[in-house]
């Protein structure tokens, strides 16, 4: 799908939801997104045209290092007004990659 037949996700569509249900990495979203994540807390890391949410979202096994390492919520500007949600990247990444903690349970526990 190119970024024509793409719908714009704005601020004003995301309404209860976990923002994780109502946005995948891939889709757009509008300057007020842009300006909600960047409003919230100091951001991670923030260049013209990129910017990573300020607190990790997530803790996953980083391929490229074999430690693992926060990720953060990643935009990428791709015109005026709008910007590609890239999902939860390393630092200064604009790809979402690596592993989840895995899940330990231990034996007789809920």
């Amino acid at each position: 799908m190119s970024e024509k037949e793409l719908k714009l996700k704005t601020l004003k569509d995301w309404k209860e939801e976990k923002w994780d249900d109502f946005c995948k990495p891939g889709d757009l979203v509008d300057e007020d997104i842009y300006w909600h994540f960047l409003n919230i807390l100091p951001p991670r890391s923030m260049r013209s045209g990129y910017l990573q949410a300020g607190e990790p979202n997530d803790s996953r096994l980083n391929p490229k290092t074999g430690r693992y390492a926060s990720t953060y919520m990643t935009f990428v500007k791709v015109k005026e007004g709008a910007w590609r949600y890239c999902g939860n990247c390393f630092a200064g990444e604009t790809i979402e990659s690596g592993s989840p903690i895995p899940v330990v349970r231990l034996q007789g526990g809920e």
